[in-house]
């Protein structure tokens, strides 16, 4: 891994160099844990395709035709625009479903979708968060298996 960031390091600045490389150290880390490290990624995936099929069906509801195997594709680009650094993604998110989009839809249909998806973003996060703060992280069984 090293190698391969010392041959790229001309191509990214140092700050994504050790991201990348933090990120390889937590995975390396998981390499005797491949049901655990399977597990996430299964986790990961579910979760991203439901986002993507959300997506879909908020553009239906909308009347917006485009087909699945588009959100598939443009679903996660859009997404990872809405973290740039903004208020929550909002603004950035916007424009960049309204680039994309224009060409299948309205601008007003458009922007519609890119509103709905950042309010059932936030309601998902808010219900998660109201959930966390009174069930807590951990089961009691769940917190007695941890060391110390």
């Amino acid at each position: 891994m090293d190698t391969l960031c010392q041959i790229h390091i001309p191509l990214l600045p140092a700050i994504f160099i050790e991201k990348i490389r933090e990120i390889y150290r937590a995975m390396y880390e998981y390499r005797e844990h491949k049901g655990i490290f399977g597990n996430c990624m299964a986790l990961t995936l579910a979760g991203q395709t439901t986002v993507i099929i959300a997506n879909y069906l908020l553009a239906r509801s909308l009347g917006i035709e485009i087909p699945l195997a588009f959100f598939f594709f443009f679903v996660p680009i859009l997404l990872l625009m809405g973290v740039a650094p903004s208020v929550n993604g909002i603004g950035v998110r916007e424009a960049a479903f309204l680039f994309y989009l224009t060409e299948f839809t309205t601008p007003e249909k458009a922007l519609a979708l890119s509103l709905l998806t950042t309010f059932f973003m936030i309601l998902v996060g808010m219900i998660a968060g109201i959930v966390y703060v009174f069930k807590g992280s951990l089961s009691p069984e769940r917190k007695k298996d941890l060391p110390g």
